[in-house]
């Protein structure tokens, strides 16, 4: 792992905790580089609206190109200030990505940890078991892991708590489902709401034109309770299996 990254106060125990603090770190990094680029180029285009305003006033058709020049480059300029909403977006989706992998990496270390936890209900083919009959106990928990990418937030909410004997809390539980909700939205609809699911939005976030709008904000909102829902994960987990 890379020296620069920043240390949590909370360290973990597994490789899957490791990972999701890297991940986690890069996105407030990505954040910064971009919101700074975004600065600079609305700061150039500040720069040249100014030496325009000379030729304000002055008879003839070249200061009405110039006016017609400075409408667009502060055209321009609105459309760079709504872009660090498109960059929150791309950055929220992130985080949960970071989430979903901790989970999945967890899964994977417990299991390879304690084969038993991979008992269940669930049942493979003959042929399936024959063909992987050399490293089956592998097969079974890349399947598993395979499964639990696949599943909903709620779905992984209550496979913690059948496997792990972990319960969220009831308001981690809602954050949880009202953070996968914006990130589908952006993930599967480039942020665009159908109408019926607009009153279904967290009361912070808007929707203008039918697109939402993830501010500064919302965005430490989600990286501040993933990882603290994670933390709490982790924290069970060491205590549970690794003292």
């Amino acid at each position: 792992m890379s020296k620069t990254v920043e240390r949590s106060l909370f360290e973990g125990k597994t490789l899957a905790y490791r990972r999701f603090i890297y991940r986690t770190h890069w996105n407030k990094q990505l954040l910064r580089v971009g919101l700074l680029g975004l600065k600079q180029e609305i700061k150039v285009i500040d720069q040249v609206v100014e030496k325009l305003k000379p030729a304000k006033g002055i008879p003839g058709p070249r200061p009405k190109k110039y006016e017609l020049m400075k409408k667009a480059l502060e055209f321009g300029k609105g459309k760079y200030e709504e872009l660090k909403y498109h960059l929150n977006a791309i950055l929220a989706v992130d985080l949960w990505g970071a989430f979903e992998t901790y989970n999945t990496m967890l899964f994977e270390e417990l299991f390879l940890k304690k084969p038993e936890l991979l008992i269940s209900d669930e049942k493979i083919s003959v042929a399936e078991a024959v063909k992987n009959r050399d490293e089956l106990i592998q097969y079974l928990i890349e399947r598993q892991v395979d499964n639990i990418g696949h599943f909903s937030v709620i779905d992984l909410i209550k496979f913690n708590e059948r496997k792990l004997k972990f319960k969220y809390t009831s308001s981690q539980v809602s954050k949880l489902t009202d953070m996968y909700l914006v990130r589908n939205i952006v993930a599967h609809n480039t942020g665009l709401v159908r109408p019926s699911y607009i009153t279904q939005l967290p009361p912070t976030i808007k929707a203008i034109k039918n697109e939402i709008r993830l501010t500064d904000a919302y965005l430490r909102y989600i990286a501040k309770n993933i990882e603290a829902c994670v933390i709490r994960v982790e924290k069970h987990v060491i205590k549970k299996f690794y003292n």
